[in-house]
């Protein structure tokens, strides 16, 4: 017999060996791919990328969202606030994604590459360029603002490099013009790249890692009938490369809310690389095919980098597959129409803490008949279970012929015992897809809900929140409970509550909302239950 006194522990444990059977599948899958993907499919060879370390020259350009500083010696950004985001839910000082110091590189770089006699594209000393000004601002009155960065070498080579922004958009259009004024043919490669310091990077801690519930963060790309590849930096051995030519995709570093990525446009291919320099510096971007320029004429090439939030909406219009840079893991099928749903109920109360508290209440009306399947299942054990003792008495001393009786006990009232457990199953994947929400949906970040709730996706700072789940199980256990004697002496019915308290300490406030408004309404059903079907025994039991 499955005593229901032990059923929570079965299901807590069936929760870990499940969590863990997909860690454990996730990391081998992912290791198959990775084996067979960073091979070199491309012959042309690219030369280990340099680091600026002349005096900066820097300008600024900012927009409703952006703050960005272009060093003209390269024309790359080596700075970029996001300045409708906080970097601290209560500290002011907007979001840094890119910057250029010791302890946080991470840096645009752009511009022109050259082929040696060896087939080798090698970078060229970083050019530098000129402007009319060194703050650039977009006017309330404008919705787009336009840069140029000029540079006239003393062989007559004119350089330019355009960079198109607009209200309210985080994605930046830039493009680079060559005119060639010279009396030779000019060989051209345009290349974009991103390089960060990956090696202080903050590690995930043993809990998130056991259950696989930490975010991604590392390299992203798609590449023709490669939809969606994702590459962990720790994936990357120290100087190893992986060169793909392509005709159209993008290549992108995540990180938790934000995302910066690439998406050239070239009508006849190009070339994404993943590079890592020695064991501190991960260099990703892409490098046009050779542009022949003729005596005395022209070419421009054009490409898109996007530097912002993860927003989900406006990242899937970038390029074909970019929907799939939210990454939900396996569980997307389930993640997506949440977030949708949430962000339904989201645009009428204009609060994530009660759009949550509405998907819960919608999905338990969704689910109502299964709990109320479970409920009365688990009323009929409780009506057998004078039998189910007198079973254990006759058979005590044989072990199998007592789960056998027990068994065919079932058989014969249409009871399925494990009936009871499968409702709690269920909701299990709709809990982890939540934990990605709100774990990733940079929408929610530093939601507030009110009072002391000032981040949804951000654990309880006083773990009332938690606290309060664990008593709602304890309610929903007592409920369960046909004989109050029981009650006072049965210590196993805290175990679970208690357990449960402190598994969601560290959990986002608003997954524990969401659990705690569950657990609510799941006892609010119970007990119209009771009081509606319960009653009437003979026509339903």
């Amino acid at each position: 017999m499955i005593n229901r006194r032990y059923g929570y522990v079965v299901l807590l444990l069936f929760l870990l060996f499940f969590c863990f059977f997909i860690n454990i599948f996730q990391k081998n899958i992912f290791y198959v791919i990775q084996k067979n993907r960073l091979l070199h499919e491309d012959t042309i060879n690219i030369s280990k990328p340099w680091l600026n370390k002349e005096k900066a020259q820097l300008i600024n350009i900012s927009t409703d969202v952006l703050s960005l500083d272009i060093n003209l010696l390269g024309g790359n950004i080596e700075h970029a606030e996001l300045l409708n985001y906080k970097k601290n839910c209560n500290k002011k000082g907007f979001f840094t994604l890119f910057n250029n110091k010791k302890n946080f590189f991470y840096k645009m770089n752009s511009g022109i590459l050259k082929k040696n006699t060896s087939n080798v594209i090698e970078k060229m000393s970083p050019i530098l360029y000129q402007v009319s000004s060194v703050l650039y601002q977009l006017k309330k009155n404008k919705d787009t603002l336009n840069v140029c960065l000029t540079s006239k070498l003393k062989d007559g080579v004119i350089y330019k490099k355009v960079f198109f922004l607009k209200r309210g958009s985080y994605k930046i259009r830039i493009r680079n013009f060559i005119y060639n004024n010279t009396n030779q043919t000019i060989n051209a490669v345009v290349f974009g790249e991103l390089q960060k310091n990956t090696s202080l990077i903050k590690k995930y801690s043993f809990l998130k890692s056991f259950f696989n519930l930490q975010t991604f963060r590392g390299i992203s790309y798609s590449a023709d009938d490669k939809k969606y590849i994702k590459v962990s930096f720790d994936d990357l051995k120290d100087s190893s490369s992986f060169y793909l030519k392509i005709n159209q995709g993008w290549i992108a570093m995540q990180q938790q809310y934000f995302l910066t990525a690439w998406i050239p446009n070239f009508s006849h291919g190009y070339t994404i690389y993943l590079y890592k320099i020695y064991d501190y510096l991960t260099s990703v971007g892409f490098f046009s095919k050779n542009q022949k320029i003729a005596p005395y004429s022209s070419s421009f090439s054009s490409s898109s980098i996007w530097i912002g939030p993860n927003l989900q909406k406006q990242v899937s219009l970038l390029a074909k597959n970019t929907n799939c840079i939210m990454d939900y893991g396996w569980l997307w099928f389930i993640s997506r129409p949440l977030f949708h749903l949430l962000s339904f109920f989201y645009s009428f109360c204009k609060n994530w803490g009660l759009a949550i508290i509405f998907i819960t209440c919608f999905i338990k009306i969704m689910t109502y008949s299964l709990i109320k399947s479970q409920y009365l299942a688990m009323m009929k054990i409780k009506k057998l279970q004078t039998k189910v003792e007198m079973i254990k008495e006759k058979f005590f001393n044989d072990t199998q012929k007592i789960n056998k009786e027990i068994l065919r006990l079932y058989k014969s009232e249409n009871i399925n015992p494990l009936s009871s457990f499968f409702p709690n199953l269920i909701q299990m994947p709709i809990f982890l897809a939540l934990y990605y929400v709100l774990t990733l949906a940079v929408e929610l970040r530093h939601a507030p809900f009110f009072l002391w709730i000032q981040d949804l996706s951000d654990f309880d700072p006083f773990f009332i929140l938690p606290l309060l789940t664990g008593i709602s199980f304890l309610g929903i256990q007592i409920s369960n409970e046909s004989n109050p004697r029981y009650l006072s002496y049965n210590k196993i019915l805290f175990i679970f509550p208690v357990l449960s308290a402190v598994f969601f300490l560290w959990f986002p406030s608003g997954l524990v909302l969401y659990y705690l408004i569950n657990n609510v309404v799941t006892i609010i059903q119970q007990y119209f239950i009771k009081k509606i079907f319960i009653q009437n025994k003979k026509n339903i039991l």
